[in-house]
């Protein structure tokens, strides 16, 4: 929210005095133009398209191209700011705030993102699955554990594996920002009445293992037996891939 309102409120009092009187317009038009332009039509674009189109091409690490436009049209809104020691002193914060943040972010210890332990709990799995069988199914409950599972085991050529979305469990975590491509077939979206066979996984995050919890409880109270869970320490949380049997 701080840095949101030290940016947009002088690129907004920028747009509006622009706007308002003519000696500005004629002077600041042009580039003010052509760096909105180039901060914000590519995200425009690519919202509209991923919403019309057959396949989602929003994403974020592409879009990383905005943040230089923006960051200048930020600097010259703070540098055309009156009266001017204003503009200097809210650039100055920013300054002091960025170097702040920088060092802050270089002192702290490797934070290994939960997605990033998919990848180990899936070469896991695949070590621990004989390799004469045929097919095992992995439940999952995020979009983005199915995704990156799957991904996990494509970037392998593991093939014995099918990983399933179940949709409609409670009381879990869900990080709704990330979703499945539209037009995404590798996945496979179901709900909790799909669930079936002898041997197959759950997989889920959570801060520690309890059967007593979601969505482990669910399989209990079905007649499931969960073997020893397969695990993975990320940064708030643990992965966990847990094996499950009919009794």
């Amino acid at each position: 929210v701080f840095y949101f309102a030290l940016l947009a409120v002088p690129i907004a009092l920028w747009i509006v005095r622009a706007g308002r009187a003519k000696r500005v317009r004629l002077e600041s038009a042009p580039e003010l133009r052509v760096l909105l332009m180039f901060a914000f039509c590519p995200l425009a674009a690519a919202f509209l398209l991923s919403r019309v189109l057959p396949q989602s091409i929003w994403g974020g690490r592409h879009l990383i191209v905005v943040a230089i436009p923006y960051l200048l049209l930020a600097a010259v809104a703070l540098c055309r700011l009156r009266p001017s020691w204003l503009g200097g002193a809210l650039l100055s914060l920013f300054c002091g705030w960025t170097l702040i943040a920088g060092l802050s972010l270089a002192m702290q210890k490797e934070i290994r993102p939960v997605w990033c332990a998919w990848d180990e709990v899936a070469a896991r799995a695949s070590a621990a699955e004989p390799q004469a069988i045929d097919r095992v199914t992995i439940y999952a409950f995020e979009d983005l554990t199915a995704y990156h599972l799957w991904f996990a085991l494509a970037s392998r050529g593991e093939h014995r594996f099918n990983v399933e979305l179940l949709n409609g469990f409670p009381d879990l975590l869900e990080d709704t920002s990330y979703f499945l491509p539209r037009g995404f077939s590798e996945v496979r979206l179901a709900d909790a009445s799909a669930i079936h066979g002898e041997h197959f996984y759950v997989a889920y995050r959570d801060t520690s293992f309890s059967p007593a919890r979601q969505p482990l409880k669910t399989f209990l109270d079905r007649g499931y037996q969960l073997g020893a869970p397969l695990k993975v320490e990320a940064h708030g949380y643990t992965a966990f891939l847990v094996p499950i049997r009919r009794n």
